[in-house]
């Protein structure tokens, strides 16, 4: 018997992968002699959410950068939020939404990145011992030295290369900044600024929308939009779940073998987390193999290999029979026609 929990949760990016558009927060310029720029610096957030008084910076390296070293990532709250991803003292990750994860770009610079610190893995690294062909510092030896404690998962962790040579952490392909106004523990003095700042959830997307690292032996599934369609169901990292013609529903699937390695199932775990689902609607189905695969409106639910990022729907109409999911298990297109 799977245990359940319920819960309502905002979307938190488009189709193509990138973090939907955001509202704007109530912001105020903070200049003068604190080096944090001037409201002219707006795009790169150079204030910071309302407030009577901000703290005072943290001693800063070179480039703006925190002197301590990323040496541990985990979950704790920051601010408002309960689900942060913080630094081994406590301090939020940041992402911007100027920057791409796709590929992974910062446009953080200069001015910007003395009030956005970004989070250096590496330094102008060329010894041939961390780099490879390529010139790049070999992630695998760079993310093998943090510490992730808590359910985050290191093989979402990675580097991207920044102008000045240094390798900034990336988290999903997000890169990641800590705020110079955070001063201690527990901070996030930086979420909303300017509408373009927020503060990172363990898989890269935005704290504010909600994800939790789910507990060992649980499956999610949460409504959330994709590709064209304004809402459809996903697995607990955002990518797309798609349905199959050939499957007999609240029945039998009729992909194993070569089928199952490009799609693979939803496999039914000891307990199942729902964020805008249905729960009468979701059920399971034995599979050819003994497993265990949940269904959605009676439709057994598979992921698509091809699908290399959150909120894709690669797998839509392929061959005419694999189908985006809808949250009630209906296929997508027909629930939003057009």
């Amino acid at each position: 018997m799977m245990a359940l929990a319920t819960a309502m949760l905002g979307a938190a990016c488009t189709g193509n992968g990138q973090a939907a558009p955001a509202n704007k927060a109530t912001v105020k310029s903070v200049n003068g002699s604190a080096g944090y720029g001037n409201a002219q610096a707006g795009d790169y957030g150079s204030s910071v959410p309302t407030s009577e008084s901000s703290p005072a910076a943290p001693p800063a390296g070179e480039g703006g950068a925190p002197t301590a070293q990323l040496t541990a990532l985990k979950i704790a709250p920051a601010g408002s939020l309960s689900n942060a991803l913080v630094d081994q003292n406590g301090r939020p990750l940041y992402r911007f939404d100027k920057d791409s994860n796709n590929p992974s770009t910062s446009n953080c610079d200069g001015q910007c990145a003395q009030n956005w610190p970004p989070v250096i893995v590496a330094n102008n690294v060329d010894n041939s011992n961390n780099v490879n062909i390529n010139n790049n510092v070999n992630v695998e030896n760079v993310i093998n030295n943090i510490n992730v404690i808590g359910g985050i998962d290191k093989s979402k962790l990675g580097v991207v290369k920044r102008k000045d040579g240094s390798m900034q952490l990336t988290v999903n392909k997000w890169p990641m900044y800590w705020f110079a106004k955070d001063s201690g523990p527990g901070q996030a003095n930086g979420e909303g600024a300017m509408g373009t700042w927020w503060v990172a959830a363990f898989n890269g997307t935005k704290a504010k929308d909600g994800a939790m690292p789910p507990t060992p032996g649980t499956t999610v599934i949460r409504a959330m939009p994709a590709g064209k369609f304004p809402k459809v169901a996903t697995d607990g990292e955002g990518f797309t779940l798609y349905r199959f013609d050939k499957d007999v529903p609240n029945k039998a699937s009729n992909c194993n073998g070569e089928c199952a390695k490009a799609w693979p199932p939803v496999l039914a775990q000891d307990n199942l987390m729902l964020y805008g689902i249905d729960r009468n609607l979701v059920g399971t189905i034995t599979r050819a193999d003994g497993s265990k695969q949940l269904t959605l409106g009676g439709w057994p639910l598979y992921r698509y290999a091809k699908d290399t990022a959150a909120c894709q729907t690669n797998g839509e109409a392929v061959g005419g029979v694999w189908w985006t999911a809808a949250v009630n298990g209906k296929k997508a297109k027909d629930v939003f026609p057009g």
